[in-house]
């Protein structure tokens, strides 16, 4: 996406140099939330050395940790995933003894989630996690920052969300 040239200049007022700054901006956001999805990505592996789970595992951890007794679909509503995702994930944490599944007595089509000690262990605050630096991060920008990154941040995935995936191609018919 760089080129490491400088942008043009532009007529002022115009409406080629609106729309220029606005791809501007638009090329600078992206180039953020590419560089911020490497730096998670990053993250989550020295977590996964050094932490022992990943930034999506820990994430899961802290939710049930959050909320003792939560069944596999509000734990996937929580995290807006496909509840086939978290099983996969939690069936990774269950091998390595961190939390432990269960049906639920009132009704056996739910399935309860709960750290196990090992678990819980992992559910305490550790200074080289993702959450550590958005907390440090949140910290020092203020409120009145936070408040307006949430929500374009939260405008962008409704964005996102709305144009929904593409149609998928028609069945070809037979000749």
């Amino acid at each position: 996406w760089s080129t490491g040239r400088q942008p043009a200049p532009r007529a002022r007022g115009s409406r080629l140099s609106a729309h220029a700054e606005l791809d501007d901006e638009v090329h600078r956001v992206l180039t953020l939330l590419w560089r911020l999805e490497h730096a998670i990505g990053k993250r989550s592996k020295r977590m996964e050395a050094t932490v022992g789970v990943t930034f999506e595992q820990r994430a899961m951890i802290k939710l049930i940790g959050r909320f003792p007794g939560m069944t596999v679909g509000q734990l996937a509503v929580a995290l807006h995933v496909h509840p086939g995702t978290v099983s996969t994930s939690l069936s990774r944490l269950e091998r390595r003894g961190l939390l432990e599944r269960r049906r639920d007595g009132r009704d056996a089509r739910r399935v309860i989630v709960g750290l196990t000690e090992r678990g819980r262990a992992l559910d305490l605050p550790s200074a080289h996690t993702v959450e550590a630096a958005v907390s440090r991060t949140i910290t020092a920008a203020g409120k009145p920052a936070v408040e307006t990154t949430t929500r374009v941040l939260e405008q962008l995935v409704d964005a996102l969300d709305e144009e929904g995936d593409p149609a998928p191609n028609p069945p070809r018919r037979a000749r």
